[in-house]
């Protein structure tokens, strides 16, 4: 009888030391396959931090390159099918005069109306309507101008 107690004592010892094994490596088997899931994550949302840090570094030379404001101007007639004039205010004249330098020659170098400055070009709407770009004059200044010119004649 000991010797058969013994047998089983054995039996269920190798059982037991296997059992425990066999869980211990489905456990390993379990952490590697979620560590790899970590892993896999942890490095697509690295790429994405360092694009948009790259982004981010774009858009902030972008944004300090920017010179000028904007801002829009109330329409005379609400039911006109125009869009609103915008305002943009430069830094300096500099930076005004060129940009309007531009626009001009741009407009120059045009074959036809069509291919003037329009919206197609700024990627707003789908019907072309043309941009007109004028250098804005406050009232007080748009008065002495005109005095100006009536002092001239």
């Amino acid at each position: 009888m000991k010797s058969l107690m013994s047998i089983i004592d054995v039996f269920k010892k190798s059982i037991l030391d296997e059992f425990t094994s066999r869980n211990k490596e489905a456990s390993i088997n379990f952490l590697e396959v979620r560590y790899e899931s970590i892993k896999n994550d942890l490095l697509s949302k690295t790429d994405m931090i360092k694009s948009l840090q790259s982004n981010h570094k774009t858009l902030q030379t972008t944004v300090s390159d920017l010179q000028s404001r904007l801002s829009r101007i109330m329409k005379f007639n609400k039911d006109s099918p125009r869009p609103h004039s915008v305002l943009i205010k430069f830094s300096t004249t500099r930076f005004r005069d060129t940009f309007l330098a531009a626009t001009i020659a741009f407009n120059e170098q045009a074959k036809c109306n069509e291919d003037k400055l329009n919206t197609n070009h700024i990627g707003i709407g789908v019907k072309k309507y043309p941009i007109y770009i004028t250098e804005y004059l406050p009232p007080a200044t748009k008065a002495l101008h005109i005095e100006a010119g009536i002092k001239a004649k």
